[in-house]
C-alpha cells in the first residue's frame, strides 16, 4: 500500500462552499487527489473535502514508520497495513452485495413489466388513460437503472485504488432524481386506479400466476422504485466506512451519500403532496361549503406556507381562478377549509428579505387586505410567483394563452397621450365633394391663418402634434366626447398602476408623473371595477339571503311559541 500525501495547514481556512473543508492553523491532511487549477482534496476528521493549496505545505520530514491520521494520532505502519487490506476486501463485499440488490431490483421490476403489465395492455380491462397512469415512467426507471448496473461492473472489475463509485453515483444523480420525481408525483394516481379497478386487476393478475390477492402484488410491485432510492445512502455509507482517508474516490462517495438523501426526502414530500391534491380534489375538506372541489378545475400549485405576523401555517392551493387556503389538522390527517381567494383581483408584491419577511410575498387586492406569506425557501418562492403570475396572465389575457412567452408592451402606445380626438369618428365619405376637389385648386393660405388653425385644430402634448380634424358640429356629440374626457382625465393617475404586462407590482414613482392612456387601458379599468362590483354584489347578495333565512326562521319560532302558549292571539 502507497504512504499516504500529509500536509499540514499554515493558515486557517473558511469553507465557501459545502464541498470544502475548514481548516484550522497546524491540521494535517491526507491528500486524496490534487487538482491542476490549485485545488487539492483531502480528508480531515473523517471528512472529507476541497481545499486551496496554497494554504497547506507537504510534510516531507515524516518518519516511514509512523503517519499521522486524523490531525493528531500516530499509527503503527504494520498496524495500518492489516486494516487497510481488511478494508479493501469489505468494500469488494460490499460492492458486490451493491451490485446484487441492483440486478434484484432490475429484474423484479422487469418480471412485472413482461408477465402483467404488457398483457394488461391489451386485456382492455383498462382505459388507455388509466393505463398510462397506471404504469407511469417505470420504463424510464429501468433503462436508468440498467445502465448504472452496467456501470457498476465495469467499476467492479477495476483495481481497488481506481475505483470510482461515489462518482459514478454523483454523475447519476440528477437523471435519477428527474425520473423518480416523475414517478413518485404519479403514484397517488396510480393507488387511485387501482382502487378504482380494484376487482378486475385482482382477477386479472391472479389470471397471470400472482399469489392472492393478485392485487397486492401489483402494489407492492409499484412502490418498489421509491422502497429502492431510500436504500442508496445506507449502501453507499456502507461503502464509504471501508475507503481509506487518502483515497480519490472518498469525497465523491460523502456528497453522493448527501445528495441521495437529499433526493429520497424530496421525492417524499412530492408523493406526501400528490397525496393531499387527491384528497382536495376528493372533497375531503373539513368546513367546505358549496360546489365540489373538484369543479375547481386543475390543481396547478399547492404547498406549504406561513401567512401573517404569526406565521400561521397553512396549505396554498392554486386552481385556474381561485386560490384555496387550507389548515392541516395531525391529530385528524385531516384538511380544514380556511377562505378562498379570486385570483383575477389580486396584485403580487415581491417583499425584500428582512429579518422577519425572508423569501416572502405579498397578496393584495380590491376586497382584500394584504396577506403576508413566507414560504420556506427561495425556491419555493420563486415557484408560487411564477405559479400565480402565470395564472393571472391567463386570466387577463385569454386569447394569449396559447403562448405565454409572447410580450404584452406593444398593447398600449408608449409615446402618445390620451386625448379627446381619438374617440371623435372619421367624418364620412362625401362624393360630391370630391367631385367639387378635383375641380377646384388647392387656396394658399397665409402664415397667420395658418398658425390660428392650427392651434385650434391640432392637439399637442409635450411636442406631439396630430392630424388636423374637422369640427364637430353636433352639441350633443360634443357634450358626450367632453365627459368622457373628463372621466379619464380624473382616472388618470388612479389607473396607471394597472398594467397588462406587468403582474408582480413595482415600486411606484414618488412623484406625481402623469402617464399616457389609451383606449385599451380605459376598457381594463372599467373591467376592473365591473369584477369588483360583481364581487361586492356576490357578498350582499349572500348577506340578504342569510338575512332572509334568519327572518323566517324567527317568524316560524315565534309563531309556534305563540301557538303553544295560547294565551296571545297571533297573526302573521
Amino acid at each position: 500500500m502507497e504512504n499516504p500525501i500529509l500536509v499540514k495547514a499554515i493558515h486557517a481556512y473558511t469553507p465557501v462552499n459545502n464541498d470544502e473543508l475548514k481548516l484550522a492553523k497546524n491540521d494535517i491532511i491526507s491528500v486524496a487527489q490534487k487538482d491542476e487549477g490549485g485545488w487539492w482534496e483531502g480528508t480531515l476528521n473523517g471528512k472529507s473535502g476541497w481545499f486551496p493549496s496554497n494554504y497547506v505545505v507537504e510534510l516531507d520530514d515524516l518518519d516511514g514508520s509512523d503517519v499521522v491520521s486524523n490531525g493528531n494520532a500516530s499509527t503503527p505502519m504494520t498496524s495500518l497495513e492489516v486494516s487497510a487490506s481488511q478494508r479493501i476486501e469489505y468494500k469488494r463485499m460490499v460492492l458486490a452485495d451493491l451490485i446484487e440488490s441492483e440486478n434484484a431490483h432490475i429484474m423484479e421490476l422487469q418480471g412485472m413489466w413482461d408477465n402483467y403489465l404488457l398483457p394488461l395492455r391489451n386485456a382492455e380491462i383498462l382505459k388507455p388513460t388509466d393505463y398510462d397512469i397506471l404504469v407511469g415512467n417505470i420504463p424510464e426507471i429501468l433503462q436508468y437503472h440498467s445502465s448504472i448496473l452496467v456501470q457498476l461492473k465495469k467499476e467492479q472489475a477495476k483495481s481497488h485504488k481506481d475505483q470510482r463509485v461515489g462518482k459514478l453515483f454523483l454523475e447519476g444523480a440528477l437523471k435519477l432524481e428527474s425520473v423518480h420525481k416523475t414517478y413518485c408525483s404519479n403514484h397517488p394516481k396510480a393507488i387511485q386506479v387501482l382502487e378504482r379497478h380494484n376487482d378486475a386487476l385482482k382477477e386479472f393478475m391472479e389470471s397471470k400466476g400472482a399469489r392472492q390477492p393478485g392485487v397486492l402484488v401489483l402494489i407492492v410491485t409499484l412502490s418498489q422504485p421509491f422502497r429502492r432510492l431510500e436504500k442508496y445512502p445506507t449502501m453507499l455509507q456502507e461503502l464509504e466506512r471501508h475507503i481509506e482517508e487518502n483515497h480519490k474516490d472518498r469525497g465523491d462517495l460523502q456528497r453522493s451519500i448527501e445528495y441521495y438523501k437529499q433526493i429520497d426526502k424530496n421525492c417524499g414530500v412530492i408523493r406526501k403532496q400528490k397525496e393531499m391534491e387527491l384528497e382536495v380534489l376528493g372533497g375531503t375538506i373539513k368546513g367546505w361549503e358549496g360546489t365540489d372541489v373538484s369543479l375547481l378545475g386543475e390543481i396547478y400549485h399547492m404547498n406549504l406556507v406561513h401567512i401573517g405576523p404569526d406565521l400561521q401555517p397553512r396549505y396554498f392551493v392554486l386552481f385556474a381562478n381561485t386560490l384555496l387556503i387550507l389548515t392541516y389538522v395531525p391529530e385528524s390527517n385531516s384538511l380544514v377549509y380556511e377562505g378562498k381567494i379570486p385570483v383575477s383581483g389580486i396584485l403580487l408584491t415581491n417583499v425584500p428579505d428582512k429579518e422577519n419577511t425572508i423569501n416572502s410575498f405579498e397578496i393584495a387586492g380590491p376586497m382584500l387586505e394584504p396577506i403576508l406569506v413566507r414560504c420556506s425557501s427561495k425556491e419555493s418562492k420563486d415557484t408560487w410567483l411564477e405559479q400565480l403570475t402565470r395564472i393571472l396572465q391567463l386570466n387577463r389575457f385569454p386569447s394569449f394563452s396559447a403562448s405565454p412567452q409572447q410580450s404584452f408592451g406593444h398593447l398600449t402606445p408608449p409615446v402618445q397621450a390620451w386625448n379627446i380626438a381619438r374617440l371623435r369618428p372619421a367624418p364620412p365619405f362625401n362624393p360630391f365633394l370630391s367631385d367639387c376637389l378635383r375641380n377646384v385648386t388647392k387656396p394658399k393660405v397665409s402664415k397667420a391663418d395658418k398658425s390660428s388653425s392650427t392651434s385650434s385644430l391640432h392637439a399637442g402634448i409635450n411636442g406631439n402634434i396630430s392630424l388636423p380634424m374637422p369640427p364637430v358640429t353636433n352639441e350633443d356629440d360634443l357634450a358626450v366626447l367632453s365627459i368622457v374626457d373628463a372621466f379619464c382625465t380624473k382616472t388618470r393617475q388612479i389607473s396607471a398602476s394597472i398594467s397588462p404586462a406587468i403582474i408582480v407590482k413595482p415600486a411606484l414613482p414618488s412623484g406625481p408623473e402623469k402617464l399616457p392612456r389609451t383606449l385599451t387601458d380605459l376598457v381594463m379599468l372599467l373591467g376592473e371595477e365591473v369584477r369588483s362590483l360583481k364581487a361586492a354584489m356576490v357578498k350582499v347578495s349572500g348577506q340578504l339571503e342569510e338575512e332572509q333565512k334568519a327572518r323566517k326562521t324567527m317568524h316560524n319560532l315565534i309563531t309556534t311559541n305563540c301557538k303553544t302558549c295560547g294565551c296571545v292571539s297571533y297573526k302573521p
